[in-house]
């Protein structure tokens, strides 16, 4: 009676460890999947905080002239940075276009770049201020 006793509290002690063994495996497993959700959301936060940083880096720049696209020049390396982002930095632009109501150099800039992004796949062939851009863009898609 005795053995069976401690033949039956061996094997519930050796289960008890299989399924802390299998748990913790589970849960490391869990926690490497939310890591790496964690540094895809940190990373896709840190690029669009630099897309924002471009941006304002672009409509800050004193440019001596009116026009957009002298901005954009005299900052196509923080353009080029935003269009190189392609997907990213579009769905990025699109939600700030949807966040604001405003139409100044910022929306020209951030319209500017969404139709090099988009490239032959760009709606919208006459614009004439980044809100037009857009608005036409979310009519075009049913957005």
């Amino acid at each position: 009676m005795k053995n069976n006793f401690l033949f039956f509290l061996f094997v519930f002690l050796l289960a008890l460890v299989a399924c802390s063994v299998e748990n913790k495996s589970i849960f490391n497993e869990e926690n490497d999947a939310t890591e790496s959700v964690s540094e895809s959301n940190y990373s896709n936060s840190k690029t669009t905080q630099e897309i924002d940083d471009a941006i304002t880096k672009i409509i800050s720049y004193p440019s001596k002239s009116s026009n957009p696209n002298d901005y954009i020049t005299e900052n196509q390396k923080e353009f080029d940075f935003i269009v190189s982002k392609e997907g990213l930095s579009l769905n990025y632009l699109i939600k700030q276009f949807e966040a604001s109501k405003t139409d100044g150099l910022k929306e020209q800039i951030m319209a500017s770049a969404c139709v090099v992004i988009l490239g032959e796949m760009n709606p919208v062939d006459n614009w004439s201020s980044g809100r037009e851009w857009y608005e036409e863009y979310i009519n075009d898609n049913n957005l």
